[in-house]
């Protein structure tokens, strides 16, 4: 009825009476709610039924309080419920329209929920007389028909409206509808999001909330947030399994579990668009603790149905009957025919109800468990039966404390085979991880003893190598006292033998044999100072240098002002008043140079550390470099004072 495949002969136009049952039947099967809900006076209602019709053509529902509101139902809030449970309001406009205070309700209504507003033209109305809320919109207008094409292009246009956006509208209406229930019933979490649907909402949320016309409500924000919150603690009660022939009496029963704070898998809510729908009712079956099935013959003969039973009795849950319609008892199915049904037919629902709670109530945490078990056992079956979905060690003593006592006492519904392998599986995971725990656990044991000895043994080493080492310390430190007091020793006998030496004329031995007995720098050892080895070095120099000065006297020069030997003690400088410099051999007193150039006497003589180079400073207020080996000038400085 929406589309036509072209290349084939056009089929028969459907009839009204097909068009209208089959519109009838949308509605049933998404719980009464519509595409469209028709604002109108009554005087339009010859253009309200052609359109109507025309959109029933395309399989579009509409919603009208002469059709749509049950007998005994409040007017008012049926109306109201007409408008939240609709994609569109669609708003006949005409002078009679504008005029009306139920109209101008509606609308008002429409606005406060967000509801997509079309206005239709259908009579000429002055502008001015437009609602407020419509002045801004487009219509479609009716009034300027003059022919059928005419007429089909407004019918054309309404379409393309309402396929434009229509699941952001869709979702927007389920959304709203969920959620005003929620509100109602102040918060019962049976009327949360689950699964899909939680997730298609937060997608459509996301996508949706900037939107400008038409935006998400802060209804439908607290619901989505809500059920985020309690996502994974909501566990199902109840699956509902009907025939869609008493869908009527399944959806009031569904509204009334979960107005009784039953969270409910109902086939009308729990399903999103576009899965796969089998999938999805298996999926419903696994969650849920009961598995309530609406007797009808229909239902007793429904494959659908049929598949939905076997499949809850190979999981062995809990099966929990209520008689809606008479049937032929042995056209039951096989599963269901020994459990004793709940009367809602011949007695009245309000005291059935209660009998139904109570049955599904019984036993809860037992058939709770057993929901958690067989999930659980699935999610490991479907992996391969792999480690990492088995039970932990809390977890499986729980969970073998519940099949010892559904064992002894019989309880429904009884423990599968799935659900004993996984409890089995797990116990012997544990056992291993305990093995390897325990044998870690020794290892680590062994191996801290072991460290605890090394730790003894190592402490032990270390204390008898720091005794040792302060052993070490004391011997080295008396060797060296010992060593220090033997060079005393020499150092006074050296100093003794120079005595001897420069007393018997030798003082180049005697400065040698002193200069032996004192401490030399660059020596790994130093030898300890002993003032006796430097007095006798200094006797020995003076008795030494006097000799020279007598020579150097008799030679001519004059009185000695300087004199200087040279690091290793084989050459002597003199200099004298008359600003001459001789160069003398040490050990033999022979002459080697006479060094010329100052004219005033020399106050100051000295070798360079290596020897040679000589420095010379004289009253002349000059300096000179010397070379030794030569005895030639080096280089002459001035600028000085005084010598």
């Amino acid at each position: 009825m929406t589309e036509f495949l072209g290349g084939k002969q056009q089929p028969c136009q459907p009839t009204s009476l097909i068009c209208d049952f089959i519109c009838e039947a949308r509605k049933n099967a998404e719980n009464l709610m519509t595409d469209i809900f028709i604002c109108y006076d009554a005087q339009d209602k010859a253009i309200r039924n052609q359109v109507v019709q025309s959109l029933s053509r395309y399989a579009k529902t509409c919603w009208t309080y002469e059709s749509d509101i049950q007998t005994g139902a409040d007017y008012e809030r049926a109306i109201e419920q007409g408008i939240e449970n609709a994609d569109n309001l669609f708003y006949f406009i005409s002078p009679h329209a504008v005029a009306s205070e139920y109209c101008r309700r509606e609308l008002a209504h429409a606005l406060q929920y967000n509801k997509r507003v079309v206005p239709l033209l259908i009579a000429p109305t002055p502008a001015s007389a437009f609602p407020e809320a419509l002045q801004g919109l487009q219509y479609v207008d009716f009034t300027n028909n003059t022919c059928q094409a005419d007429y089909d292009s407004n019918i054309d246009d309404i379409l393309n409206i309402l396929r434009r956006d229509h699941d952001y509208f869709e979702l927007h209406k389920n959304l709203l509808a969920r959620a005003i229930k929620w509100e109602t019933e102040n918060h019962k979490l049976a009327f949360l999001l689950r699964g899909h649907n939680l997730d298609n909402a937060q997608t459509w949320l996301r996508l949706n909330d900037k939107r400008e016309q038409y935006p998400p409500l802060p209804l439908h924000q607290q619901l989505i947030t809500a059920s985020e919150a309690a996502k994974g603690q909501l566990g199902t009660d109840v699956f509902l399994s009907y025939s869609r022939t008493d869908a009527d009496f399944a959806r009031f029963l569904n509204t009334t579990l979960q107005e009784a704070g039953k969270n409910t898998w109902f086939d009308q809510e729990s399903i999103s668009t576009g899965v796969d729908f089998e999938k999805e009712i298996f999926k419903g079956i696994d969650s849920a603790d009961n598995f309530v099935f609406v007797i009808s013959p229909n239902a007793v003969e429904s494959e659908y149905c049929e598949r939905e039973v076997n499949y809850a009795a190979d999981n062995c849950k809990r099966f929990i009957t209520v008689l809606h319609r008479t049937i032929v008892p042995n056209t039951m199915p096989e599963a269901l025919r020994k459990i004793n049904w709940i009367d809602f037919q011949a007695t009245a629902f309000e005291k059935s109800f209660p009998e139904l709670i109570q049955a599904i109530e019984l036993d809860r945490e037992h058939a709770h468990q057993h929901t958690v078990l067989q999930q659980r056992g699935s999610d490991w079956a479907e992996n391969n039966r792999s480690i990492d979905f088995l039970l932990n060690i809390t977890a499986c003593a729980n969970a073998e404390s519940w099949q010892q006592i559904a064992l002894a006492e019989t309880k429904q519904p009884v423990p599968t085979v799935l659900q004993t392998d996984f409890i089995i599986d797990s116990r012997k995971a544990i056992k291993k991880a305990n093995r390897r725990r325990n044998l870690l656990l020794t290892s680590a044991v062994v191996g801290m003893i072991a460290a605890g000895i090394l730790a003894v043994v190592a402490v032990y080493q270390m204390e008898e190598a720091k005794e040792q080492k302060n052993h070490a310390e004391v011997s080295e430190k008396k060797a060296k006292e010992q060593t220090n007091e033997a060079l005393k020793t020499q150092s006074l006998f050296l100093a003794d033998l120079s005595r001897q030496q420069t007393e018997q004329g030798n003082t180049t031995n005697g400065m040698l044999l002193a200069l032996e007995g004192l401490p030399k720098p660059s020596s790994d050892e130093p030898r300890p100072y002993i003032i006796e080895a430097e007095q006798k070095l200094y006797d020995a120099v003076l008795k030494h240098t006097t000799s020279y000065a007598e020579r150097f006297v008799m030679e001519g020069e004059g009185a000695l002002y300087s004199v200087a030997f040279s690091p290793d003690g084989k050459l002597l400088a003199t200099a004298g008043k008359k600003g001459g410099i001789h160069l003398f051999n040490a050990t033999t007193g022979k002459r080697l140079h006479t060094l010329i150039g100052h004219t005033s006497s020399i106050s100051h003589i000295a070798f360079s550390p290596d020897g040679k180079m000589l420095a010379t400073a004289s009253y002349d207020k000059t300096a000179r470099l010397w070379e030794v080996s030569s005895g030639k000038p080096l280089e002459t400085l001035r600028g000085h004072e005084s010598s």
